[in-house]
């Protein structure tokens, strides 16, 4: 069974929290038995916060367990405490800031004091959570990859450049994983999830902004991405795994290449239909557009149809194959937020990504030819 846990904290850098906080206490009592497997997640339901989710073999390990996390949590948080001050309006602008990481229908308010370890089983679930097989599935990828994850922000921790590098990397390699498309479809998935972003800016200076903005960091660092994604383009095996020097990458890859495997396989046994796992996972990405901005329906459109031409003309067996890139797709945009990845951040990433996805697709079409003509 699954229970979860609360720690309110405002500030915005909850790397110290995650590393020097959270980690240390649950990988000593995972040790020690206490429970099962963990992971956690960034949330800002009702105050910004880490969610602890903790499986237990026994309903009666719950309580001490529980306490014990408490407890020591309190301690660090005595220690290091929050400092940030936020009144219901600034809350709710920093959930617009942070849109999709905001998951599940119902209220954002009322704001839970900062600095607290509360016990609260909110309820509050949206996107590809709805669905019992699949919140399973993310659990148990989400547990597993927890260690794999810290280690990352812990690497990156001062370092955004390899960071933003690390994530477009971990984006390549979920569209390797693309049966016979590979990098292709990810260039046009997040391509068009950049475009949407752009797009529904509601004035058009902002439009303007954003698109110089992005412009200029793909000019600045632009070849150190097209030279991330082209390794794992060259080490990445005709299954689509990974297979390069990054261990860490390689680890990510495999944990993707069994949830893609799974979720595949439920589709092909009829418990997981298309048009349900597509809808969930634009609800996925866009929880709270529907709520506040109006922009859900015309959003999930637009990418909803980029969506289908990847699907236009191909096998039957491919509709599974959709189903898995859409979950390993909503699996990396839910681990985001640990990194300090925010809505604005994120669309950037994908930006990044489909812009040098484009220019390695491009190059290597350009060496496949000559090979050719010299043959």
């Amino acid at each position: 069974m699954w229970k979860s846990m609360q720690v309110y904290y405002y500030e915005d850098d909850k790397q110290a929290l995650l590393l020097d906080g959270i980690r240390p206490v649950l990988q000593q009592m995972k040790a020690n038995g206490s429970f099962v497997r963990a992971y956690v997640q960034r949330h800002w339901r009702f105050g910004p916060h880490i969610a602890i989710h903790v499986e237990f073999e026994q309903e009666e390990a719950v309580e001490g367990c529980f306490l014990q996390i408490k407890d020591r949590l309190k301690a660090y948080l005595s220690k290091y405490p929050s400092q940030r001050q936020l009144d219901e309006s600034s809350y709710l602008q920093l959930c617009e800031q942070w849109e999709s990481e905001c998951p599940g229908v119902g209220p954002l308010v009322p704001l839970q004091p900062d600095n607290q370890v509360a016990v609260v089983e909110h309820n509050c679930v949206s996107g590809m959570w709805k669905h019992p097989l699949l919140s399973e599935l993310l659990r148990s990828f989400y547990a597993y990859t927890y260690e794999l994850v810290h280690i990352e922000i812990e690497r990156t921790r001062s370092n955004r450049q390899a960071r933003y590098v690390q994530l477009v990397r971990m984006m390549a390699s979920v569209s390797m994983l693309f049966p016979s498309r590979g990098l292709d479809a990810g260039c046009s998935i997040y391509k068009e999830i950049a475009s949407n972003y752009v797009e529904y800016m509601k004035r058009s200076e902002q439009k303007q902004f954003i698109i110089k903005q992005f412009e200029e960091v793909d000019g600045q660092w632009g070849v150190v991405f097209d030279e991330a994604v082209q390794e794992v383009v060259q080490y990445s095996s005709q299954t689509g795994l990974y297979e390069g020097k990054d261990e860490l990458l390689r680890r990510w890859s495999a944990a993707l290449k069994e949830l893609s495997s799974a979720v595949m396989k439920l589709t092909e046994e009829g418990l997981l239909q298309t048009a349900e796992v597509e809808e969930l996972w634009l609800e996925h990405l866009y929880p709270l557009s529907g709520g506040i901005t109006g922009q859900f329906a015309s959003k999930a459109e637009r990418l909803l149809s980029a969506v289908t031409k990847l699907r236009q003309d191909q096998e039957e067996e491919q509709c599974s194959a959709m189903n898995a890139y859409c979950c390993l797709m909503g699996v990396l945009d839910g681990l985001l937020p640990l990194f300090h990845i925010s809505a604005h951040v994120k669309h950037l990433l994908a930006y990044l990504m489909a812009g040098s996805a484009e220019r390695v697709l491009l190059a290597n079409n350009q060496y496949r030819m000559q090979r050719a003509e010299l043959n």
